[in-house]
């Protein structure tokens, strides 16, 4: 019988074609996905159902006859064919490596436990050196995935969302969707934090408080705003160089009008352009060694829009962050 991980249910389908890897000793590849089916981290209009994230991205070949790449083993195999990019007429990922770890297994209610379970396996990815993209599930997710990332010291994060993310408790609560980058911030081996997409104005937005401990630990803060008076070179210029680099991305830094489907959105948002030029950039200021995508309600997504956007922006910073290899 085929040993599996603990704590991980194997994919149906997998993220972009990659073949499944449901037993991490044996994980062999440039790059591993992971889905983080947790959404009981977050409050106010009902956010439930960013738990389907991760399935919405395995089944978008499926279900909207998704086109993009596909890889069709990991290192130990065939090489992955790649990409043909009509902007820049070169392939791109060919030879890259991929594959699909499947799905924490989240349990109903058990918010502290779940996290822990997030970090342990996690850990065990890490360990095998490849990059890792989590797919959320809320925005919670980051800290106990970060957490795992103890091994790469120091870590600089890159966090692009509409909202700071720098709440301390909600209710006693202390691990939530708003509070993910606070609590990254007390990790020990995190080093630079630069937090880029800020605007809106709801209470889950930038408040004062959550700003001022921002500001007090170091943050580098580009509002939505400011982003666009200073442009993309000069962003990504203010970005320090980094060891090693997190990037995590709130769906919600998209304009509403092209990522409606999520919990929180707020006018003013950023294109799919703006934003796939700031990861080229992004990748270019260190080693990337992990990264997440969350805050996609699928549910409210009936045309598919939003898990397209979602599914192409990954594809394209991973692009920039690996070579071809042939």
């Amino acid at each position: 019988m085929e040993q599996r991980e603990k704590n991980v249910i194997p994919p149906l389908s997998t993220f972009y074609g990659a073949p499944a890897c449901p037993n991490f000793d044996e994980l062999s590849a440039d790059v591993a996905f992971l889905g983080v089916p947790f959404d009981q981290g977050g409050y106010l209009r009902s956010p439930a159902g960013q738990k389907w994230g991760p399935k919405a991205f395995r089944d978008l070949r499926k279900a909207y006859n998704y086109s993009g790449p596909e890889y069709s083993s990991n290192a130990g195999g065939e090489k992955a064919g790649g990409w043909f990019d009509i902007n820049t007429n070169e392939w791109k990922l060919s030879g890259v490596s991929m594959v699909d770890c499947g799905d924490v297994n989240i349990l109903p209610t058990q918010g502290e436990k779940n996290c822990d379970t997030i970090t342990e396996v996690v850990k065990r990815i890490v360990a095998r050196d490849t990059l890792l993209v989590s797919i959320g599930g809320d925005h919670t997710i980051t800290f106990p995935v970060v957490r795992a990332f103890g091994r790469y010291n120091p870590l600089d994060i890159v966090h692009l969302d509409a909202h700071l993310d720098f709440g301390d408790s909600m209710e006693g609560v202390k691990i939530y969707n708003a509070s993910c980058i606070r609590r990254c911030s007390e990790l020990p081996f995190v080093r630079n934090i630069t937090q880029i997409g800020f605007r809106g104005h709801t209470v889950n937005s930038v408040t004062k408080g959550s700003h001022d401990a921002a500001m007090k630990y170091g943050c580098n803060i580009i509002t939505a705003k400011q982003f666009r008076q200073m442009g993309i070179s000069q962003v990504i210029e203010r970005i320090p160089q980094a060891e090693n680099l997190y990037v995590t991305l709130d769906v919600d830094v998209f304009d509403p009008s092209i990522v409606p489907a999520t919990p929180a959105h707020a006018p003013g948002g950023f294109s799919y352009w703006e934003v796939e030029e700031t990861l080229a950039g992004v990748a270019k200021k260190g080693k990337v060694v992990g990264c997440d995508i969350v805050c996609l309600i699928p549910d409210r997504d009936p045309s598919g829009i939003a898990s397209r956007v979602a599914v192409d922006i990954i594809i394209d910073f991973l692009s920039a962050v690996f070579p071809s290899k042939k």
